[in-house]
């Protein structure tokens, strides 16, 4: 509908150059994230961990037996009985979807892997489960898990079966602001982080939602432990620190990309000036309001276009 070639709201724009054309909100929003992930910068771990993912999710649903001894051990340990995910990139909410799932099941997932006799092909288990257990890739894990959960959110609400589209602007520097309110940091000097001499590791600074998947981490980790797991973790805090950059990385690259993708925010929410129903219901602001909107509409359709030698008249 809106390719840069032959799409609809092309072809309308070769008639009238004052024509808006708007993308699926929801349809952008996903775009943004797979646009952050395959950064130059985020490319190589945001790799990782989809192929982490879907290998998990493959490893379990081509064995029943293998399936129904994660349950039992979810039963067990009051994990979410919940079977893995793989992530498709064409299916909108499905990244968050599975890495929410994972984060649910890890520690039963990693008992798994730590008790369940090893079967005849599964040479590469052991890999899989040193990364798993890596202080590092947990760590991020949880942040792209919080991350990824609040665009879900954001997603479903353009979904909507009415959505007021000149709402869109404000609703998405709220997430930009939120987003970096809970995840970036002025700087990822460890010099600032509290060492804790009893369990010989840094504290885990505290990011993410209230009761979000970063918040739980701290108390699912003591010293070198997740869980019942042994972890490897660095005393120096060296692989805190990497996660606290890539952290701080990603978060600045989703930022960029909604910025980007929702870069018409301005001209579209100018409109809500001619819904009767956002006039203040008070005298107080009346002279003021809509000054703003009515000029940048003033600019987009009250000047004199020329396409291709073609004048248009303004609107």
């Amino acid at each position: 509908m809106v390719g840069s070639k032959s799409g609809v709201a092309t072809r309308l724009k070769e008639v009238s150059p004052f024509v808006v054309s708007v993308h699926c909100i929801a349809h952008r929003t996903n775009l943004a994230t797979l646009q952050a992930a395959e950064s130059s910068e985020c490319k190589v771990v945001s790799s990782e961990i989809d192929k982490t993912i879907n290998l998990l999710a493959v490893h379990f649903k081509k064995s029943g037996k293998k399936k129904t001894i994660l349950h039992a051990i979810q039963k067990e340990l009051n994990d979410a009985q919940k079977t893995l995910k793989r992530f498709h990139k064409i299916r909108w909410l499905s990244r968050s979807e599975a890495i929410s799932t994972l984060c649910d099941s890890l520690e039963s997932v990693l008992v798994f892997f730590r008790d369940v006799p090893k079967e005849k092909g599964d040479g590469t288990i052991p890999l899989l489960y040193e990364k798993l257990r890596s202080f590092k890739f947990i760590y991020i894990l949880y942040f792209v898990a919080d991350l990824l959960h609040g665009l879900s959110i954001l997603c479903k609400i353009f979904q909507r079966k009415y959505v007021d589209v000149t709402t869109l602007g404000s609703i998405v520097r709220t997430e930009i602001e939120s987003i970096r309110m809970l995840y970036i940091m002025e700087n990822t000097d460890l010099n600032e982080c509290t060492f804790n001499a009893s369990t010989g590791y840094h504290v885990i600074p505290s990011f993410g939602p209230p009761n979000g998947y970063l918040m739980r981490l701290s108390s699912e980790i003591r010293g070198s432990k997740f869980h019942s797991i042994d972890m490897i973790r660095d005393r120096t805090g060296v692989d805190l620190e990497e996660a606290l950059v890539f952290q701080k990385t990603y978060a600045e690259a989703v930022c960029r990309a909604l910025e980007a993708r929702f870069s018409d925010n301005d001209i579209i929410s100018a409109f809500s000036v001619l819904n009767p129903s956002n006039m203040p219901s008070k005298r107080v602001g009346l002279n003021s309001w809509g000054v703003t909107e009515l000029e940048l509409l003033l600019k987009r359709y009250g000047v004199q276009k020329d396409l291709e030698g073609k004048i248009f008249s303004p609107c």
